[in-house]
């Protein structure tokens, strides 16, 4: 049987790939170029700071759980504002790429790395 996810990879045109890990390593590493908060890619696992994003191969994005804001601080006002300042960071970096490359962020601080 054949699935849609690898019907859409064997598509011709760039804008219906899905991004494999390769491209996330790749991309990560100009970011890493940027700035030291970005890890060295470990298998599936990209970490920013102490954000630890994980490559989901169905979607062809970063994935970073929903975080609870009492493992960043105890006042959760704090931690917002802790996670609010690497969700900047983050976005100010992926400017720089020459890819389209998004954030999406929920309300829980679960996010997405996705390639427009």
């Amino acid at each position: 049987m054949i699935r849609l996810r690898d019907l859409l990879r064997e598509t011709d045109g760039d804008s219906q790939r899905v991004p494999t890990l390769a491209y996330w390593e790749n991309t990560w590493y100009l970011l890493k170029k940027q700035s030291d908060s970005f890890n060295t890619p470990d298998r599936n696992t990209f970490a920013f700071g102490g954000l630890f994003f994980f490559f989901d191969e169905d979607e062809g994005v970063l994935e970073l759980p929903p975080q609870k804001l009492s493992d960043w601080r105890d006042v959760p006002d704090q931690a917002r504002t802790v996670l609010n300042n690497y969700v900047k960071r983050l976005q100010s970096a992926l400017v720089e790429l020459e890819d389209d490359v998004r954030l999406e962020v929920d309300a829980d601080y679960s996010m997405k790395i996705r390639k427009m």
